[in-house]
């Protein structure tokens, strides 16, 4: 339940008005305090019927007709030498200037302008996720399946992010959509070329967030979520559940 904030007039010097939320500033007492007037819906999400060839017992989607093809797709790139090197070339491309955060200003001249800022707080997080692995392997997986799964966990207080990880993309499968059209959970397994079934013992299934529309507010409404998978991709149209990567065109 969202709670309005609200000041006595005399003390309020002015008032912001964006669509949904009001600011109030207060300068006596040097608070800006934020009033949330509606709360807008989610962005729709039409459900796409598919049929039995594309879906397993009316749980998760089959990547391909045989749910095999992140397979097909590894082993187009492993033995094509020209493939496997641009591959590798786009995901370095995209990671050698390093990660880096600051503040975003205006210059003299209105141009844009990273202002490069050290705090030890997030430096001790990036050192403790590892997260040069995580682009890493996240960038060959983009590149080479157009889907890209990371998971996030939260710390214990839930106040943060204590870790992220990507999970191989030939492992996972994403759920079917649920009645409001969202994919709300995902299907990790590697002996899926191997028998593997989504109620197999060794399937684990995670939840998967909504990252259309507030995130964060996502997270903080679902108590009980400890981590989450948070769904990146590339586009390629009509594609519902997998994407196709250009050059998956490539393949017979």
């Amino acid at each position: 339940m969202v709670q309005e904030a609200t000041a006595a007039p005399d003390l309020v010097q002015e008032v912001i008005e964006v669509p949904g939320f009001e600011a109030h500033y207060v300068p006596a007492l040097n608070l800006v305090a934020s009033v949330i007037k509606d709360i807008p819906r989610a962005p729709l999400a039409p459900t796409v019927k598919i049929t039995g060839d594309i879906a397993e017992a009316n749980t998760f989607a089959k990547w391909g007709t045989d749910n095999k093809l992140p397979f097909t797709i590894i082993d187009a790139v492993n033995s094509n030498a020209v493939l496997s090197q641009a591959i590798y070339w786009k995901s370095n491309a995209i990671i050698s200037g390093g990660l880096a955060y600051g503040n975003l200003v205006i210059d003299a001249n209105g141009r844009e302008q990273l202002q490069r800022v050290i705090d030890p707080v997030v430096e001790e997080w990036l050192y403790k996720s590892n997260i040069l692995r995580y682009l890493r392997e996240s960038s060959m997986e983009f590149y080479k399946f157009w889907n890209v799964f990371p998971e996030l966990i939260l710390s214990n207080d839930r106040n943060s992010i204590a870790s992220l990880s990507c999970h191989e993309s030939a492992h996972c499968r994403w759920g079917l959509q649920n009645a409001k059209g969202l994919i709300d959970t995902c299907y990790i397994n590697a002996q899926w070329d191997n028998g593997g079934k989504f109620d197999s013992p060794e399937t684990e299934k995670i939840s998967v967030i909504d990252v259309y529309y507030d995130p964060v507010a996502t997270v903080r409404a679902q108590a009980a979520l400890a981590s989450f998978i948070y769904p990146l991709a590339g586009t390629s149209s009509g594609k519902t559940y997998y994407q196709d990567a250009p050059w998956h065109a490539l393949i017979p």
